[in-house]
């Protein structure tokens, strides 16, 4: 088994470099042990998008280290958007 990654506060940023935020959960699927979604915050969530979460895929990961999570090229306009709790509820 791979060693894991912690990933609560990690930066998101695209291959490109663009900062999509950090994450500030994991959604996991108990029964399949696998991760459904990373919700990540943006940059100045709290002024312009209160209560909005991206939620990336782990299709749409390229890489995680301990110091970034790297995604492939989106905008956060193409990013799945959730509001808290919501992405949890839908099935």
């Amino acid at each position: 088994m791979s060693p894991t990654v912690p990933c609560h506060n990690l930066p998101v940023v695209t291959k490109s470099g663009l900062s999509l935020g950090r994450v500030v959960d994991v959604e996991v699927d108990a029964l399949a042990r696998e991760v459904r979604y990373y919700h990540v915050v943006p940059p100045f969530s709290i002024s312009k998008l209160w209560g909005q979460r991206l939620l990336i895929s782990p299709t749409q990961v390229v890489s995680i280290t301990p110091e970034v999570m790297t995604v492939d090229d989106i905008t956060p306009e193409q990013a799945v958007r959730a509001a808290p709790g919501l992405a949890s509820q839908s099935s």
